[in-house]
């Protein structure tokens, strides 16, 4: 089991695309006492060379990064060095990512529309040891583990994988097949693989009813 026990003086790596965000995040973490952001990254690969580089105790994490995604880089993080604490610093809608989040390997999910000082709060609970997440994320979790203990029906769309869903909610945003494929970096062929798979998992006839399907659940959760 992890240490209970918060250490007083955390090195924290910052993994963001967006440097205006990096740079408020760098002020606010190093002026707490002990405090220190030891690295700042934007992608995928940059994040996992300081990772080595570095050895920090946490990691800050976005889920949208300039090359790959935040999950992915989750679940690469936990592989690699079981002892970074990570937490999630998002604009994606905590009712479809915090979870996701959570299951690869994160500890904390924190809204960026959030105050910066509860980044502070996610990294105090999550280097004691504890799950830091809002009170809707944290009953979302217990109702998952009471319905599969009781067999119940999960929403259509929790049955994708992450990879599906990101590709999901990019036919709900309008995204071309090439559009997908050029920011997922993977051929127009493997996308079409992942629409079709999507279309049989939500149990819909045809692609037009794919897209119809997909653009509602965007709209809906935008709006949450």
């Amino acid at each position: 089991m992890p240490d209970a026990t918060p250490k007083l003086t955390p090195r924290i790596l910052i993994v963001d695309d967006h440097p205006l965000v990096r740079d408020g995040l760098r002020t606010r973490l190093d002026s707490e006492p002990g405090w220190s952001v030891c690295g700042e990254a934007d992608d995928v690969a940059s994040a996992l060379r300081l990772l080595e580089e570095t050895q920090p105790d946490v990691a800050v994490v976005d889920l949208s990064l300039k090359s790959g995604n935040g999950i992915d880089l989750i679940k690469r993080i936990v592989s690699r060095n079981r002892g970074v604490r990570i937490v999630v610093s998002s604009m994606h809608d905590e009712h479809i990512y915090a979870e996701r989040a959570i299951n690869a390997g994160a500890m904390g999910y924190v809204h960026k529309h959030e105050a910066a000082d509860l980044i502070v709060d996610a990294i105090r609970e999550v280097l004691a040891g504890r799950l830091y997440a809002s009170e809707v994320v944290r009953e979302r979790l217990l109702e998952r583990v009471i319905r599969r203990a009781g067999n119940a029906r999960a929403n259509p769309v929790e049955q994708l994988t992450d990879r599906e869903l990101q590709v999901f909610e990019r036919i709900g945003r309008g995204r071309s097949v090439r559009e997908i494929s050029d920011e997922l970096k993977v051929s127009p062929k493997t996308i079409e693989t992942y629409r079709d798979r999507i279309r049989k998992k939500l149990q819909l006839e045809s692609a037009s009813r794919l897209v119809h399907y997909a653009v509602k659940w965007v709209t809906e959760h935008n709006s949450q």
